[in-house]
């Protein structure tokens, strides 16, 4: 058996009876058998430097004549034409124009369903009504409709429904002017000559059929016994086998969650609105000087 050592080769097998075993040990190098070449440990083969670089196996110094590909060059991206401005492409302008031709005709579409209420028609807004300057009979032109103030108080800068003035039972609204019959003291919702009332597209309150207040407004909504004579008129548009009551309160529920609703929506505005930042205001004031500072000795 053959083990190979530090600096040579031992060879040990069994001898005579005599000695009992034969050894043959390395004297010289002369007379020593020819060592088999080294060949190197494959956990070798990939060394680590200091810098953590991995080194392959050529640059651990083996001899390897196998050839190796060389890896290929990163090919160079084309240099891409210079990427033009707003007056030099084309294409940016024909965009801008398309999208400011949307944008027209998501106005004129929202324009076109509005209802003005100065003259009842559609298309346009009661601010911008070409007949809002009414001729009486005498052919003198009176004032167009106020609009844009506190019906309540005149003031400018709120509207009626931010106004805290108290109401006035005798004339709850002195400043306001009506679209229908241009009398003051009322608005158009509640004039005599209004049939629609507050529904300019038509309608009339769910609960009570009447068209002086919407739903919501609506007196049956607080009141506990539901008037006779309500109950007699929704009978005949109920199934006969459903109680009045059960046919009302389904009504009163349906109005109830659309109310719901339309206050989670107004929370949400304001929300949106109070969290945009505001715009500091810089002070006017000089900032103070600091005092100096005295040492007593």
């Amino acid at each position: 058996m053959f083990s190979l050592v530090s600096r040579g080769w031992r060879m040990r097998a069994s001898g005579s009876a005599e000695s009992g075993v034969m050894r043959v040990a390395r004297a010289r190098d002369s007379d020593t058998l020819p060592a088999p070449p080294l060949v190197p440990s494959p956990l070798l083969m990939t060394r680590y430097t200091s810098l953590a670089y991995k080194r392959t196996h050529f640059d651990a110094g083996f001899d390897d004549d196998e050839p190796h590909p060389e890896p290929e060059p990163v090919a160079k991206k084309p240099k891409t034409e210079e990427k033009k401005g707003w007056g030099r492409d084309e294409s940016i302008k024909l965009n801008a124009a398309k999208s400011e031709e949307r944008r027209q005709k998501r106005a004129q579409e929202r324009l076109s369903s509005t209802i003005c209420f100065a003259c009842r028609g559609k298309g346009h807004a009661a601010k911008d009504c070409p007949d809002a300057n009414l001729v009486n009979d005498n052919h003198k032109t009176e004032s167009a409709p106020s609009m844009g103030i506190c019906y309540r108080c005149g003031s400018t800068k709120h509207s009626l429904k931010r106004c805290k003035r108290p109401e006035n039972p005798d004339n709850p609204l002195p400043f306001a002017t009506c679209f229908v019959c241009s009398g003051k003291g009322h608005l158009a919702g509640s004039c005599q000559k209004n049939g629609k009332g507050v529904y300019p597209d038509g309608g009339s309150c769910v609960l009570c059929g009447k068209t002086t207040h919407l739903a919501r407004d609506c007196d049956l909504r607080k009141q506990p016994v539901v008037d006779h004579a309500i109950m007699a008129a929704e009978r005949a548009k109920a199934n006969p086998d459903e109680d009045d009551f059960h046919v009302f309160k389904r009504k009163q529920m349906r109005v109830e969650k659309a109310i719901v609703a339309e206050d989670k929506q107004q929370q949400k505005k304001q929300q949106q609105q109070s969290s945009r930042p505001s715009k500091p205001i810089p002070s006017t004031s000089r900032p103070s000087k600091p005092k100096p500072k005295v040492v007593a000795f």
